[in-house]
Parts: structure tokens; sequence; C-alpha cells
């Protein structure tokens, strides 16, 4: 049996659902309009997660989900998992895709959210498992309102984002996450974590870690002034300047603040990169350091 106490969880593009430790996201497709994530163990994919994003304001998620239904040819199972924040839910269980043996598939519509969520179970895993899915899991399921700050998690690396930022790219190496995200077209937030620290600062110094960005971009940064950046022994903070490259940086400045954390309690390196207009402060960047520090289990 499950110990429901021993859980991490997943969340992605606003929404969130327990997972067991022993389980990673083994594939990710698409963006915050629509994409897909598989998730299994060691020996085999377990659960797919769908997303959409409908967009229209008149969507019908009960005549959406009753169409998927009727549409499976399988009658619409009992008493479906309805989590907090949903406004729709349906599912069916034993349906059958050729080759990969019976499903059961759930879904649910969030109008709060904006999101319609699919979740597939494959119901050839051991029962311990499956029955945790359904009785915990889904049951516990979370989204994100567009107008409140999100939490994403992956891999146990953990990251709180302001309301209104989209993820625009990632990179989820080994020892080394980062996410990319934008808010309109003069913000740009970069987050990333590398551990174990204390390998990460045998390859480099604190400071020098920003001289190795995750995503290749056209900006380059330029120092505020020559004696600005400060170096303390577990954190190093710069502010400055990302500008396109000459003759053309005069075009949409943007203000740049970069913060590196050693945090010792997760042996951690925690960098964050913050461009924002002229107009704006860069305590996004601070609240992003801090959140990072904060990411146990919720």
């Amino acid at each position: 049996m499950k110990n429901e106490n021993n859980k991490d969880f997943i969340s992605w593009h606003g929404f969130s659902m327990p997972i067991m430790p022993e389980w990673r996201p083994l594939r990710i497709e698409g963006g915050f309009q629509k994409g897909s994530m598989s998730i299994g163990d060691i020996s085999s994919p377990l659960f797919e997660i769908r997303w959409m994003r409908p967009g229209a304001a008149d969507f019908d998620g009960r005549s959406w989900i009753n169409g998927n239904i009727k549409n499976s040819e399988l009658k619409s199972a009992s008493s479906p998992p309805h989590p907090n924040g949903f406004s729709s839910v349906g599912w069916i269980r034993g349906f059958e895709e050729k080759d990969s043996g019976k499903k059961t598939v759930w879904w649910g519509y969030s109008v709060d959210g904006q999101l319609l969520l699919e979740i597939i179970i494959s119901e050839i895993m051991d029962n311990s498992s499956y029955r945790w899915i359904i009785s915990e899991a889904l049951p516990s399921l979370k989204v994100f309102r567009p107008g409140e700050e999100w939490i994403w998690r992956i891999f146990s690396s953990q990251f709180k984002v302001p309301a209104g930022f989209i993820l625009e790219r990632h990179r989820l190496n080994n020892g080394d996450m980062s996410l990319c995200f934008m808010r309109g077209k003069r913000e740009r937030l970069v987050m990333r974590q590398v551990y174990p620290a204390d390998l990460a600062l045998s390859r480099r110094p604190l400071e020098k870690w920003f001289d190795a960005p995750p995503f290749k971009e056209k900006r380059k940064f330029k120092l505020e002034s020559d004696a600005d950046g400060s170096l303390e022994k577990n954190r190093f903070t710069v502010n400055g300047w990302k500008l396109i490259p000459f003759p053309l940086g005069f075009i949409m400045p943007r203000k740049c603040r970069r913060i590196a954390v050693v945090d010792d309690a997760t042996d951690r390196i925690f960098l964050v990169e913050y461009e924002y207009s002229e107009d704006a402060s860069g305590e996004s960047a601070d609240n992003a350091v801090k959140a990072m520090s904060g990411g146990a289990i919720q």
C-alpha cells in the first residue's frame, strides 16, 4: 500500500497534482495553451496529463466532457473524483486502446483556472498505485487562477512566479533545472537551480555562473556602474542593463537584476535573472530567490 504522507507533487502550466517520490515526468510536450506530460517510474509510464486552454469565454466544459464520453462508446462511470476548483468533471473506466491495454480517462474543467485537463491512467499497473491515483492524487488536483502567483515544481525543484508570467522555455537537466518566463514584451524572468552546490562551485565560483546562461539570447548584460556588484559568502547580487548589441543598444533597453544564492539547506545554487522596464522595480528577483528556498512540499 502506498504511504500518502510520502509524496511529492508535479506543478506545471497552472495545475498541481500529487505524485509518489519514485515517479517522474518521462516526456513533456506543448506549452501554455496546449500540451501533455507522461509520468511513470523506472519501468514504464503510469499516466498522462493533457491540458488545454479553450480561450472562449462561453466555453461549455460540461458539454465538452459529455461529448468525449459519448465518443468513447462507453457508459460514464459513477462518482468521478471532483477536486476543488473544478466546475465540471467526468470519467470512463475500462477504455481500451489498441496495443496499450485498458485505461481510465478522467476529465475536468475549471472555469476559474480557464483550464481543461484530461488524465489517462493505465489500469495494468499494480493495484495499490492505481488506487492511490484514483483516491488520493485525482481528488487533490489543484488549478491556479490566471490572476494569482503560480507554483512550478518539477523533479523536486520548486519555483514561484508572479501572476501573468508565461513559460517560454525550459531546460531540465539532471542537477540543473532552468525555466524562462515572459510577461508582456518587457519582462523576462529566468529561474535556475543547480545542484549539488559544492560540485557546482568547484566548476566555477558563484559570481561566474551568470557567464554560462541556460538559454541563448541576443541581448547582452552591461553593468549599471563599474562599482556595481555585491559578493558575500553565499550571495552574489548585481544590477545592470540588458541591451541589444551595438549599434541598436538604444532600442527598448531593459533593466536587469541578477541574484545567485547558495542554499545550504538544500545544497543548491539558486540563480535568478530578472529583466524589467525602467519605471519598475527589481523586487521580483529577490522574491523569486526567497520562494525557491521555501520549496517544501505543500
